[in-house]
């Protein structure tokens, strides 16, 4: 199944066999693993198209879809990952990965605003959740300039190169919702 989302100067499509390279790039890179809580942030490095593939055809359950990042002129800028989604609860979460050369230049912001548009009023959905690691501050102001509410904070929750950090979960509902 090929999902396009089109929408402020952005496309999401759901991952192709040609993108193993991209991804295997995304998975290699330390900061992205420690924002996804790999604890020690080894330097295990996975060159493994078949397994990085796998990772990511996995989670395609339901509406639970890894979706690639592409700005206008075609380059792949990140992924942005959509799990956990739960159709009695009417709830999910997802989680965002940019690629370093697209860090702090709206790409992200752009790609969970079409999130939210998508999953709220196409799919129904009646709030998101996104789970962020103290240490990510770019993230944080994110999830706030979005009109996300704290909801938890589990303190020193992971270890990232013997530093403790917190996990802050966020929550926005659809009535919260406002399109940036």
């Amino acid at each position: 199944m090929k999902l396009l989302i089109e929408e402020n100067e952005i496309t999401l499509r759901t991952i192709e066999n040609t993108d193993e390279l991209f991804l295997i790039e995304l998975k290699n890179d330390s900061f992205v693993r420690a924002m996804n809580g790999n604890e020690d942030n080894s330097d295990e490095v996975h060159n493994s198209s078949k397994s990085v593939m796998e990772d990511y055809i996995l989670v395609a359950r339901n509406d639970s879809l890894t979706y690639v990042i592409q700005n206008v002129s075609g380059d792949f800028c990140g992924i942005i990952t959509t799990h956990h989604c739960d159709k009695k609860s009417r709830s999910f979460k997802y989680g965002v990965s940019i690629r370093e050369n697209f860090r702090r230049k709206g790409y992200a912001l752009k790609a969970i605003n079409a999130i939210l548009k998508y999953y709220f009023h196409e799919l129904s959905y009646l709030s998101a959740i996104a789970e962020v690691y103290s240490l990510n501050k770019a993230s944080i102001e994110l999830h706030e300039k979005l009109k996300f509410k704290k909801e938890k904070v589990d303190q020193n929750a992971i270890n990232i190169c013997g530093k403790l950090y917190d996990k802050i979960t966020f929550v926005l509902t659809r009535n919260d919702f406002v399109e940036f």
